[in-house]
């Protein structure tokens, strides 16, 4: 496709954006809406400006779910494109990315060809693996469960009995009993098992391996992988797997032992007290009964102590033996709860295995962007955090002095403009831009304008990157 090419067949360039950057509106300045910024900046670069077409989904929740049903409609959208013979690009920034991914391995495991695909581009895109749970019961929703819990214990049932037929081994009648049950109970554990691995064969969700592969062999040549080395998002959610630490030490439980111990003086005492109160008649000698009770509380002060004693060491062990495992336990449930809600990893029968600039399973790799981009977007973002560092400094001294405590929480808000990080400031810098259109020029979305000319060295790094990748290279 030329730069002759009319406006009406221009191809269309559809936009997807990422995590927390929807809105209502497809025009306006973020860089996937039309007239934006970058949408100008593409148009100066290149002969035949395609059309953008802005594909939304909600704000873009930062869910697994929502990016699958995402990626089922812009299947839908661009079937759309396909009936009525438009050439199309997709692009997507962060997980829009992932929704583009999606929507490539629906059509691969429904068989759906693409014709009209030119070209897919990923921006700083974390591309999450995501493989079924090892564990049958694990994969499962709550009305599978029940069945299957229900399951178990006919097997565990079933083993009772025969254990019990075996016992009574010397009444025939009683025996054939149990074994009749036994075999009842079996049969229902087995076909309670049977049956939920035939519903989760026709009811099955997850991708598989092979629709990874067979969407690298069908759509691997015509994807584009622009992710800095630095990208702050892919960077984290990668490495969040890794994140441990002790939120629970293992001597959470022993404050617990002050509280027994306040008890154990209170009821310990009492109970001396009103033992040596049986001792005590009204006739006693006031001398003998001041000396008496003195004793006395000497000595419930020194068995309540011994006592006292002798149960914190008791508690101080038998709590210190459960500590270990039970913070353990906590903070392995913590630290799940945290990587999940960091993936918006919210499909029950899957989980994420890994978490990669590049699609999962795919032998061709892109790799980080050129120093010729690179530097550029470094420098961009660097600046940026200079100057709101300097703002969130200004702002946390505003306490000082101050009558009325200033809204920290919403001036830091305010401060933050995300120019800061690499991952939101890619459609900021020019040097970006230039090589996304010698990106969209090598799909055939056009030449470049002959005004446009790039420095011999930028270019040359630009071309030599591109060519250099084996994405590009078929």
């Amino acid at each position: 496709m030329d730069g002759e090419t009319d406006a009406a067949a221009a191809p269309k360039l559809i936009t997807v954006h990422g995590t927390g950057a929807g809105s209502d509106e497809a025009q306006r300045d973020r860089w996937w809406q039309i007239g934006s910024p970058f949408m100008i900046a593409l148009a100066e670069r290149l002969k035949t400006p395609s059309e953008p077409v802005p594909f939304q989904w909600g704000l873009g929740d930062n869910s697994e779910e929502a990016r699958r049903k995402a990626g089922a409609a812009l299947l839908k959208t661009v079937q759309e494109e396909e009936k009525q013979g438009n050439a199309y690009y997709l692009i997507g920034h962060s997980h829009g990315g992932s929704v583009i991914y999606s929507a490539l391995l629906h059509a691969t495991r429904s068989g759906i060809t693409l014709p009209g695909l030119m070209g897919w581009c990923t921006v700083g895109t974390p591309f999450m693996d995501y493989t079924p749970n090892k564990r049958m019961w694990q994969r499962m929703g709550e009305k599978s469960l029940s069945v299957f819990v229900s399951g178990v214990f006919a097997a565990i049932a079933a083993v009772i009995y025969v254990i019990f037929g075996l016992i009574d081994y010397d009444t025939a009648t009683s025996a054939g009993h149990e074994y009749v049950v036994a075999g009842v109970m079996a049969g229902y554990a087995l076909s309670a098992f049977l049956l939920l691995k035939l519903l989760e064969r026709m009811r099955r969700k997850w991708f598989d391996r092979k629709h990874k592969l067979r969407l690298e062999e069908q759509f691997g040549h015509q994807w584009l992988g622009l992710w800095h080395n630095e990208d702050e998002a892919i960077a984290a959610l990668s490495n969040v797997r890794h994140v441990y630490g002790d939120l629970v030490p293992p001597s959470f439980l022993k404050p617990a032992i002050l509280v027994v111990q306040i008890i154990a003086v209170a009821i310990i005492g009492l109970g001396l007290i009103n033992l040596v109160e049986d001792f005590v008649t009204i006739d006693d000698p006031g001398a003998f009964l001041a000396i008496f009770v003195l004793v006395a509380l000497i000595v419930i002060a020194v068995i309540v102590f011994l006592i006292v004693w002798l149960i914190s060491w008791v508690l101080k062990k038998l709590l210190g033996a459960l500590g270990y495992p039970l913070a353990g336990w906590i903070n392995r449930i913590v630290w799940r709860s945290v990587r999940e809600r960091s993936w918006g990893d919210d499909i029950g029968p899957e989980e994420v295995s890994g978490v990669s600039a590049n699609p999962p399973d795919f032998k061709r790799e892109f790799a980080p962007l050129p120093e010729v981009v690179a530097a550029p977007l470094r420098g961009h973002s660097d600046r940026n955090a200079i100057s709101t560092l300097n703002k969130v400094r200004r702002i946390l001294g505003m306490a000082q002095g101050e009558k009325v405590s200033p809204d920290l929480r919403g001036e830091l808000n305010d401060s933050l403009q995300w120019d800061e990080l690499i991952h939101t400031s890619y459609f900021d810098v020019p040097e970006f831009v230039d090589l996304v259109a010698l990106g969209l020029s090598r799909a055939g979305l056009g030449a470049l304008r002959d005004g446009f000319v790039l420095p011999k060295s930028e270019r040359d790094a630009l071309e030599t990157w591109l060519s250099g990748n084996p994405t590009l290279q078929e």
